[in-house]
């Protein structure tokens, strides 16, 4: 991991200033939580996804992130996550493109309370 990051500290240092506000933060360096089997569907019990009246907390997304696992959302910059659990500091869980799970919180801006 240090390899790692010594490799997109150089890589930042040949970006110009426009470009380096545009790279994404690194997902954080923990591994995402583990998510119970009973738990994946927590929010639907027939899979789809809730209910648009009640969004819960929702994020804008700032950078393009590919699910890493299978318990991992994939989204596009400014895709907009529903219903988000911020179960730590580093991954939370919600709703985007019709997915369910795990995602960087580090990737996202909040929108609307908090």
């Amino acid at each position: 991991r240090l390899e790692d990051e010594v490799r997109r500290q150089e890589q930042l240092l040949l970006l110009t200033p426009q470009e380096v506000a545009d790279t994404p933060p690194a997902p954080p360096s923990s591994a995402p939580p583990a998510v119970p089997a009973d738990n994946q569907e927590a929010l639907s019990s027939n899979g789809t996804q809730p209910d648009d009246e009640n969004l819960g907390l929702t994020a804008y997304a700032l950078y393009d992130y590919q699910a890493a696992d299978t318990d991992e959302i994939s989204f596009d910059p400014d895709d907009v996550i529903t219903h988000i659990e911020q179960i730590d500091e580093g991954w939370w869980r919600g709703w985007c493109n019709g997915q369910y799970g795990l995602f960087p919180a580090n990737y996202v801006q909040l929108h609307g309370p908090e």
